[in-house]
């Protein structure tokens, strides 16, 4: 039976993991995304001139997933 060693960098380690999580779940970083993507796409819709409502929806999503990627894909800042 191996024996586990103790270092004073495994706490260090684990505070990082915890922080870079921002004690969020999967879930609530897919709502967040799904609330930003929508509303960037709203924003980008408020804009359009002269575009049949189609064309600007894909306009708009296309401009979102550029700035923001997908929910599959984010786009990390």
């Amino acid at each position: 039976m191996k024996k586990i060693i103790h270092t004073p960098f495994l706490p260090i380690f684990a505070s990082i993991l915890l922080l870079s999580c921002n004690g969020k779940t999967p879930e609530e970083y897919d709502t967040a995304f799904e609330a930003e993507f929508n509303a960037c796409v709203d924003r980008a819709i408020s804009k359009c001139a002269n575009l049949n409502m189609d064309v600007c929806n894909l306009e708009a999503v296309s401009r979102c997933e550029t700035f923001l990627g997908t929910k599959e894909n984010p786009v990390v800042k």
